[in-house]
């Protein structure tokens, strides 16, 4: 899913949804394995490889073989080109968040944030069961 239909024209975006959030865990934690990411995101190690893949390609990170628990793995470390463009898609999703926000009254949003919490509880429980 491509990020660009929030940020309009005028700020395109390579970067889709499943890039985004790998970038954004692999900034605040660049010592992680293509398994790793996998557990973080819940999705498979191939998806997770896939967009590590891309992410490469684009030259908003590098991977890097680095030994981890005694084994060698790939690490990923994101480039200065990649933090420089989540940089500006989290600036441009969060002017989209505030003017979506703006038509929204406060008691909707207690309830709409007390329903996404027990949704990740739910989704929590679960992934637990699978792991």
């Amino acid at each position: 899913m491509e990020l660009s239909f929030l940020l309009g024209t005028d700020g395109m975006t390579s970067l889709e949804s499943g890039e985004y959030r790998i970038l954004r865990i692999l900034i605040n934690n660049s010592n992680l394995s293509q398994q790793d990411l996998s557990s973080e995101l819940l999705i498979t190690k191939a998806h997770a490889g896939f967009i590590l893949t891309s992410l490469e390609k684009k030259g908003y990170i590098i991977r890097i073989d680095n030994k981890k628990n005694g084994k060698f793995v790939k690490i990923s470390i994101p480039t200065e080109k990649g933090i420089s463009e989540f940089n500006k898609v989290s600036k441009q999703l969060e002017a989209a968040r505030k003017s979506l926000e703006q038509g929204i009254s406060e008691k909707r949003k207690e309830i709409m944030i007390r329903d996404l919490k027990k949704i990740q509880l739910q989704i929590e429980k679960l992934a637990g069961k699978l792991y």
